[in-house]
């Protein structure tokens, strides 16, 4: 599959792509995250976001950069209610220039 057939299945997807995570994939993310013992002022690159279904369960105290290949994954993060500093950006993992 080439990248724009990913992101193009991506995109059309998004808007349903957290239904059929919760029904097929319920993941416990708090545990996973605190596992991290993430310090305040803390960068965190959080690949292939999504729609941000780990976003939430980030500490106030850390920034999270979010990269996603697909526009329609990371407009569906834009919705979630998150108490950490977010930025969300569009980019190919494979070329990421991230510190």
């Amino acid at each position: 599959m080439q990248i724009d057939q990913v992101i193009e299945t991506y995109n059309y997807g998004a808007a349903n792509y957290d239904a059929i995570m919760q029904r097929y994939w319920h993941v416990e993310r708090e545990p996973f995250i605190n596992s991290l013992n993430l310090n305040s002022g803390q960068t965190v690159l959080d690949a292939a976001v999504g729609t941000g279904l780990n976003l939430p369960a980030y500490p106030p105290y850390v920034h999270v950069t979010g990269v996603d290949l697909s526009e329609g994954m990371l407009d569906e993060a834009r919705k979630k209610y998150v108490s950490a500093d977010v930025t969300l950006k569009v980019a190919d993992l494979q070329n990421l220039d991230f510190p």
